[in-house]
């Protein structure tokens, strides 16, 4: 389970064990996280309230004696669960918005679009992960755009 926390800026997973919580894993993230998801190949995507939309590979297995392992690739290196590393290169950035995002989501089999709204209104659908290639925008709402 992966948990965003926005005082500190960072995501944490627990695993559960003998009705007790353990900290598996846990990343500081660049920015405050508003928006969590994961596509079809392990990576855990999120926006933050400033526009930007990053994403970060991520490996869960389980080992012999039944405790999770997580795996990251940070900076193309990798970053085993429970270990104390300090900050590294940023994740990768797939995309921004000049206002925040108020969500984001991935549509069709195989995550081929990723679809986001921002406060001004405006809804961007773009292929993924080449968020660069821009499919449409969706104009003139007239409140919020949420997905």
């Amino acid at each position: 389970m992966f948990i965003p926390s926005s005082l500190a800026s960072c995501v944490v997973s627990f695993h559960s064990a003998n009705d007790s919580l353990h900290t598996t894993f846990n990343r500081a993230l660049p920015k405050k996280a508003m928006r969590l998801l994961w596509d079809d190949n392990g990576y855990l995507l999120w926006a933050d309230k400033f526009g930007s939309v990053y994403r970060l590979h991520i490996s869960i297995s389980v080992r012999d004696d039944g405790e999770p392992e997580i795996t990251a690739q940070d900076a193309g290196q990798p970053i085993r669960s429970g270990a104390e590393h300090p900050p590294l290169h940023p994740p990768d950035m797939l995309f921004g918005h000049f206002s925040g995002i108020t969500d984001i989501t991935l549509l069709h089999a195989g995550n081929q679009y990723i679809v986001s709204a921002d406060r001004d209104e405006k809804v961007r659908v773009s292929h993924y992960p080449n968020a660069y290639n821009i499919e449409s925008y969706c104009l003139a709402h007239t409140a919020y755009a949420f997905i």
